[in-house]
């Protein structure tokens, strides 16, 4: 009777999710027409068109990954970080982060690694709420920080200067000082543009939900810096394209822009019934015309969003937390929002140590100035826990707390794989020296 049971249990959980699979595609597709107020629209894409789907290989950490998103010299930790964005490298080996937590911080995190095989080293400092935020912010009773992005102007100066052989010197950011009390002294200039998303609560979810244009501003007095955001206005004028969509949980989890597009990722679809939609919705505002399309990711088997990153007009990287998956689409350059190819890598996500914890929910996602990508697991309370009873004790208190994971993937199987190599290719000399 016991194998019955468990036979007709995995018949069940395989019809749920072939239900959930239906439901998706339909849902999505349903949503795919232009009639979003407050903007001209035109349907860029249905996300219909025939395009291959391929999988890769499996990304697992890179050596001495992943790390607790935790400060151990000031003991400052994340708290439930739902975004991540790289902000630039230094001559020491550093990368500075900017991070987003939904209960409402904005954070510096630099990050140092002696060696791609060498211990890691997390600090974290804090980015204070300017003006303007505060009076965006006024009508919230929770402040709710959902994802973030930084324009890619410094992410793809380092890149070329790292494609050409300099120095870190050479692409620090402008503005640089070297004060210590700093932990962006050497990576970013006074200041750093971009987008953040804010979920609404409640039954106002809709009237709070934002997405807006930030600036991130570094102010020097008597020596010492300090940063603060900025709000620059609505990052797509004039249209709030949550209308009717959003929900209780159910926000932007991703967003990004390039050039010429801005990207925005609803996290998911949420339950019909007792089953769990697969697929959700890709907005995607084509700057220069002013129009905004609703792409439904089912068709290319994205189940929810947790994050974007933008390496171009072409290349748009989307981590999926119910896939525990990483994709990178390639758009038509010629025909804006044209799907011509989706690839897939599925994530190895364990805790710090190796040891197996549930559940992974990975959320943010941005590759830094050497092709690395980085992601943030935001816990999931009450499913935050180990899964192995030989589990060390730290391991148990650090889930038990509730501690974010930091995960740093080296990139070259996705590029190389996703026929994308070239946006990271440098001297051999150097790729010889650095073991990539």
């Amino acid at each position: 009777m016991g194998g019955l049971a468990s036979r007709e249990s995995a018949a069940r959980r395989s019809a749920r999710l072939l239900l959930g699979a239906a439901l998706g595609f339909i849902l999505c597709l349903s949503y795919r027409g232009p009639a979003i107020a407050g903007a001209g629209l035109v349907r860029i894409s249905d996300g219909r068109e025939s395009f291959p789907v391929t999988v890769g290989d499996t990304l697992h950490p890179a050596p001495g990954w992943p790390v607790w998103l935790k400060d151990y010299t000031t003991s400052a930790r994340g708290e439930k970080t739902s975004g991540i964005a790289f902000a630039g490298g230094d001559v020491l080996r550093g990368r500075c982060f900017v991070l987003a937590d939904e209960v409402g911080f904005l954070r510096l995190c630099r990050v140092h690694q002696e060696s791609d095989t060498g211990g890691v080293e997390v600090r974290l400092g804090t980015i204070t709420a300017g003006e303007s935020l505060e009076e965006h912010l006024a009508d919230h009773e929770v402040w709710d920080f959902e994802a973030l992005s930084i324009d890619p102007a410094l992410r793809q100066g380092t890149i070329a200067a790292h494609a050409a052989g300099a120095r870190g010197d050479e692409i620090r950011g402008a503005g640089a000082d070297g004060g210590g009390d700093d932990l962006f002294a050497e990576c970013a200039g006074d200041t750093l543009t971009g987008l953040l998303s804010i979920e609404g609560r409640g039954a106002r979810v809709e009237e709070q939900t934002r997405l807006l244009d930030i600036r991130l501003v570094r102010s020097r007095i008597s020596g010492a810096s300090r940063w603060q955001a900025e709000v620059l206005g609505d990052a797509i004028p004039g249209a709030r394209i949550w209308n009717g969509i959003i929900g209780a949980e159910r926000g932007f989890k991703g967003l990004a822009r390039s050039a010429g597009f801005l990207y925005a990722g609803l996290s998911d679809l949420g339950f019909r019934g007792d089953v769990r939609v697969h697929g959700t919705l890709l907005f995607l505002y084509d700057r220069g015309r002013g129009e905004i399309a609703r792409i439904p990711t089912a068709p290319f088997g994205i189940y929810s969003i947790g994050g974007l990153e933008a390496l171009s007009d072409s290349v748009t990287l989307v981590v999926d937390r119910s896939r525990q998956a990483l994709s990178i689409l390639r758009w038509n350059p010629k025909r804006a929002g044209e799907l011509v190819a989706c690839h897939r890598f599925f994530l190895d996500l364990p805790a710090p140590g190796g040891f197996r914890y549930g559940v992974p929910t990975v959320e943010g996602v941005t590759v830094d100035e050497a092709g690395g990508i980085w992601c943030v697991v935001d816990p999931w309370r009450g499913h935050y826990r180990a899964v192995d009873p030989a589990a060390p004790e730290t391991l148990q208190v650090y889930l038990a707390a509730e501690m974010p994971i930091l995960y740093r993937f080296t990139g070259d199987t996705v590029w190389e794989q996703a026929g994308l190599a070239h946006l990271w290719a440098r001297p051999a000399a150097e790729a010889r020296g650095r073991g990539r």
